[in-house]
């Protein structure tokens, strides 16, 4: 009974549906999922077309795109780092903004932000522990983490300080994140 487009999602077909979701005057969100050439192609046209960037919604399970863009003693090529600071230092304490609430433990070099909140008995926003869903996101406001598997983080998230907490592991000192302030 399905009376709708059929067949490969091409340049033509995005330019359609984002035309008639403008003339509908609806704002929709739109999440992207498949090869990179055609996420880039369509994020491209849904932008030209108006869309704005925070309604669109990239799940990328490639590692190729983020490298690492600072050094330090335990630099690997694929990870990515996220904060400000440029040091590598030795993990001692997590501090976590979690629905207004301020948490603080013991961090543990090499355990993920997630698991080491978890483990204390907090219970910070997560899902599938696995870097493909975000419902872990939180802005990295202070220290310097790193992610070997950047999941589904585009450029923009690393640049705006946002990491996965499943998989990013304390890099300095201090590390306090913010699941409140995304």
């Amino acid at each position: 009974g399905w009376t709708g487009p059929c067949g490969r999602i091409d340049d033509k077909l995005i330019r359609q549906i984002a035309d008639e979701s403008s003339a509908s005057g609806l704002t929709r969100d739109v999440y992207l999922c498949g090869p990179t050439e055609f996420m880039s192609s369509a994020k491209k046209i849904l932008l030209e077309k108006n869309l704005p960037p925070d309604r669109i919604h990239i799940e990328d399970f490639g590692t190729d795109v983020h490298k690492p863009t600072a050094t330090g003693q335990k630099v690997e090529e694929h990870w990515t780092f996220i904060g400000p600071a440029k040091v590598t230092e030795t993990p001692e304490k997590i501090i976590a903004q979690i629905n207004g609430e301020t948490v603080e433990v013991a961090a543990k070099e090499g355990q993920s932000i997630l698991d080491t909140l978890l483990e204390a008995g907090a219970q910070p926003p997560y899902s599938c522990l696995d870097g493909a869903c975000m419902a872990c996101m939180a802005k990295i406001q202070e220290g310097r983490v790193y992610q070997v598997d950047p999941g589904i983080l585009t450029d923009d998230n690393v640049v705006n300080c946002e990491a996965l907490t499943c998989q990013a592991k304390p890099l300095s000192r201090i590390v306090k994140v913010s699941y409140d302030n995304l």
